[in-house]
């Protein structure tokens, strides 16, 4: 029964992070483009190109991985690839060039920092703990998927804010 609870959080916490990432970059597109260009050296067509294309991908898989569908488990699967492949290519920039700014989740103009890799890294654990255990037969009462929904947008806020936390505690503590 655990195990259904942690793997019906993980669903729906990898589909909040992908949902508000697809919302925040959607909200500000013109900020996200250009940081396309500007950090990733993207050309203007291709940053017009591309943009949407990761938005409808983060929206799309956000759906399906809480469709209850068949499909849940598949897109477990792509959106593992997708943030390891995007946390990879924002590691390989950012090792370049320390000021790539990604507009993740429609930040402000901030550089990404060694907490928002750390967080992709987290998500990519979770999402690999999901696919290792396998998907799950959803035998939940209404009222426990209702609490897990809530405990997973919960845990997706604190993913989400990652950098933000951090920092918080960092100059709590006189460190930055």
């Amino acid at each position: 029964m655990m195990l259904s609870y942690f793997l019906f959080t993980v669903s729906w916490l990898v589909a909040f992070t992908l949902l508000m990432a697809a919302w925040g970059k959607l909200k500000d597109l013109h900020r996200f483009k250009s940081n396309l260009r500007d950090s990733f050296g993207f050309s203007a067509p291709g940053s017009k190109f591309v943009a949407p294309l990761i938005i409808v991908l983060e929206f799309l898989l956000a759906l399906t991985t809480v469709s209850g569908t068949q499909f849940t488990y598949l897109a477990m699967v792509v959106s593992f690839v997708v943030f390891i492949v995007f946390t990879a290519f924002l590691a390989y920039h950012w090792l370049q060039n320390a000021r790539v700014k990604c507009s993740c989740f429609g930040e402000d103009d901030r550089p990404v920092s060694v907490f928002d890799l750390l967080r992709n890294a987290l998500i990519i654990l979770f999402i690999g703990c999901y696919l290792v255990m396998g998907g799950f037969e959803l035998s939940l009462t209404m009222h426990s998927q209702f609490l897990l929904v809530i405990l997973a947008l919960a845990g997706s806020t604190v993913v989400i804010h990652t950098h933000d936390i951090f920092m918080v505690l960092l100059t709590a503590r006189g460190k930055v």
